[in-house]
């Protein structure tokens, strides 16, 4: 090889690594006040309705979520938590930039502390992952992309699997929430191991309530699913259960007696 070969394919290497450089230490949330301006046009829209319980349950909520955010992982997002007691359903769910919503079935399936901590981990994952906006970012591109096609035979089967596409993307994105959620979880010190019973507990409700179609075309994991590789993962931390409650845990409970 000539030495000008030799300098160029050297400058071209160091090229490549200075790129992969900049990449790696680029700012994650750089666009993060487009993500807060999107997230308070979503919030309006959908929580305007909400009736937000303000009761001593709701201050122990948002205490146990501002110890789960000071575990997590460095983000510049500022949490607030709903509890919406006309909800029944055994649900959680976060809105973009740090809102979540915490539905009365949830307190009432939790059996232990640490339960309700795995589902508020999730949910902070959720956010700190960015993956509402991400998810709204690839929507808006999908948009365009079909949008340019010209033949509107080819239209419906590419939308139909971008569709398709975007349920893999959301399936991907719950499983990283689970994972990050139990470690935030742990580094709680809460146990782990309590994601497991929480999880079976929708496994038998999955089956009870959803037609293997619309399991199919969730866009979360099946329970079954999500069971085994969280297991994977609790088995590598080795973390003992060891769940606690605490007295405001014991006492919410007392307002939302078991399913």
């Amino acid at each position: 090889m000539k030495k000008s070969e030799s300098r160029t394919s050297i400058l071209a290497c160091w090229l490549v690594i200075m790129g992969l450089t900049v990449v790696a230490c680029r700012n994650p949330y750089q666009d993060v006040e487009q993500e807060k301006q999107w997230a308070a046009e979503v919030r309006k829209k959908y929580t305007t309705n909400l009736k937000c319980n303000k009761s001593t349950d709701a201050a122990y909520l948002t205490r146990l979520l501002g110890d789960l955010v000071k575990v997590a992982d460095q983000n510049p997002y500022t949490f607030e938590v709903c509890l919406d007691d006309s909800a029944g359903e055994v649900n959680a769910y976060a809105f973009p930039a740090g809102y979540i919503v915490v539905n009365a079935g949830l307190l009432r399936a939790v059996g232990d502390e640490s339960e309700l901590v795995v589902v508020l981990s999730h949910e902070i994952s959720h956010v700190i992952l960015r993956h509402s906006f991400k998810s709204e970012k690839k929507k808006q591109w999908g948009s365009e992309f079909f949008g340019s096609m010209k033949n509107p035979v080819l239209r419906i089967p590419a939308q139909l699997f971008g569709g398709l596409g975007m349920l893999k993307y959301s399936r991907e994105y719950e499983k990283y929430a689970d994972l990050m959620g139990i470690e935030i979880t742990g580094r709680a010190g809460y146990s782990s191991y309590s994601a497991i019973s929480f999880f079976s507990k929708l496994e038998s409700l999955e089956f009870q309530r959803h037609p293997l179609l619309l399991q199919l075309l969730s866009t979360h994991p099946s329970s079954k699913e999500r069971l085994k590789y969280i297991k994977r993962q609790i088995n590598r931390s080795n973390q003992q259960p060891s769940p606690v409650n605490s007295k405001e845990f014991e006492e919410m409970k007392k307002r939302y007696p078991r399913l």
